[in-house]
């Protein structure tokens, strides 16, 4: 008997970085123009060529649990830090403050779906 395949048959929850990324700007009043990209390789995976920094955005990829499938990135503007953090294969977008003490909250932990509130 065979394992099941992991990879997603339905392409209905693939996703972009700049679908999950526009969100996080809009809350903290920050958009794309702001911001400056590093771009990284993806561990232990197939490593599609390097694309332009728009169209690296708009590429689709499962953000679901099993393997990380999204290009990494740090992105950086004047007030934030932007980054992938993959648990389990599982991507989400976090952010901390650039300045200590600049009074902006990290989105660290509440951006889990169906995570409860404290």
């Amino acid at each position: 008997m065979a394992w099941p395949s992991l990879e997603p048959t339905d392409r209905s929850e693939f996703t972009t970085w700049r679908k999950l990324l526009e969100p996080r700007f809009r809350e903290n009043g920050e958009s794309l123009d702001d911001v400056t990209f590093e771009w990284g390789d993806i561990p232990d995976g197939e490593n599609p060529p390097l694309l332009s920094g728009t169209e690296e955005l708009d590429r689709e990829f499962y953000p679901g649990f099993g393997l990380v499938r999204g290009r990494p990135f740090v992105a950086y503007t004047s007030r934030s830090i932007y980054f992938v953090h993959a648990y389990d294969g599982r991507e989400t977008i976090r952010h901390i403050p650039r300045n200590p003490g600049s009074g902006m909250k990290p989105r660290h932990y509440d951006d889990y779906p169906g995570r409860r509130p404290d």
